[in-house]
């Protein structure tokens, strides 16, 4: 963040831990919103240097996609941790978003979405393994049983972190 400036623009956008978009990727970078970030947690940003053209580097698993995700992994951890039960349905309802999205997309490639503060880190961190997974299974030519497995095992591989 120390080398971020004012009127430097986001390359990616900004997720709150409810998946929601905090700044769309273009926004133009001022005092106001550099310090909100960094009270946020925020440590890294991805933006554009002055001059540089901008590019659309898009997350090919839609807003909608990760936002639903983010939101089920977090209600489910929340849930597992505070009644020591999982929503299984909820889980499945993510694992089933983050398949479809894959499997109908024959050219996905992921940006790993990093920018991350300590409110959403786990949350963040299991649905990129969940989908760097899925990616890997659909590689390897998985059915999608098998695919299901993998994803909801990538999912849940650190629940106990919570």
């Amino acid at each position: 963040m120390d080398e971020i400036t004012e009127e430097m623009c986001l390359a990616r956008p900004i997720f709150n831990a409810d998946g929601k978009i905090l700044l769309s990727n273009g926004v133009k970078l001022n005092a106001t919103y550099l310090a909100r970030l960094k009270a946020l947690g925020y440590e890294n940003l991805y933006v554009y240097r002055d001059g540089e053209e901008i590019r659309d580097f898009s997350i090919p698993i839609s807003d909608q996609t990760m936002r639903e995700a983010l939101q089920g992994v977090k209600a489910s951890f929340s849930k597992a941790s505070q009644e020591q039960q999982l929503n299984v349905r909820q889980v499945n309802d993510v694992v089933n978003y983050i398949l479809d999205e894959i499997l109908t997309n024959p050219s996905v490639l992921y940006n790993l979405m990093d920018l991350k503060n300590h409110d959403n880190y786990y949350y963040q961190h299991s649905v990129n393994v969940c989908v760097i997974s899925t990616l890997i299974g659909k590689k390897l030519g998985l059915a999608r049983d098998r695919m299901k497995d993998l994803t909801t095992g990538a999912l849940l591989h650190d629940l106990g972190m919570v």
